[in-house]
């Protein structure tokens, strides 16, 4: 949302949406506010859930977008959105904790999942950050999710 391609972006999605309907194909859309002179914050909650409303309108089964860095504005987002919402890992997080963390906000607010690349594929140990990252999807445990990438 925000960038001059919108337009198009928001056909190509809607003609994608509509063939994989067809096939009985669920789809992803990654909705996003991209800084511009009317979205000057792209943490914005309304502006992300406004971008999660607009791409369900097109056909979006499932949504993904950035975390807001607010439980209360995550909440908004999901509660504005039909569909499942899950949350885009952003740039590398600082730490395993800031990662873990963010995804327990997610699923206290209804969260469905993460779309996690860099804060996997980067980590030491990527194998241990997805058992971590599915035991506080499954549990919402942090310690016994952290305890996993110990050792």
């Amino acid at each position: 949302m925000g960038v001059a391609c919108e337009l198009r972006t928001l056909e190509i999605v809607a003609r994608v949406c509509g063939e994989a309907l067809a096939r009985g194909l669920p789809v992803m859309v990654e909705a996003l506010p991209c800084r511009h002179p009317s979205i000057p914050d792209i943490d914005d909650p309304g502006m992300m859930a406004d971008a999660c409303w607009i791409a369900f309108e097109h056909g979006a089964d499932i949504l993904k977008t950035y975390f807001p860095h607010d439980r209360k504005g995550f909440a908004r987002v999901v509660r504005g959105c039909p569909a499942p919402v899950s949350i885009a890992g952003d740039p590398r997080l600082p730490d395993d904790g800031a990662v873990l963390a963010m995804v327990a906000e997610s699923v206290a607010e209804v969260g469905k999942g993460v779309v996690f690349g860099r804060n996997i594929w980067q980590h030491a140990r990527p194998a241990r950050m997805v058992r971590a990252a599915l035991t506080v999807l499954a549990s919402g445990s942090l310690a016994e999710a952290e305890a996993m990438l110990v050792g």
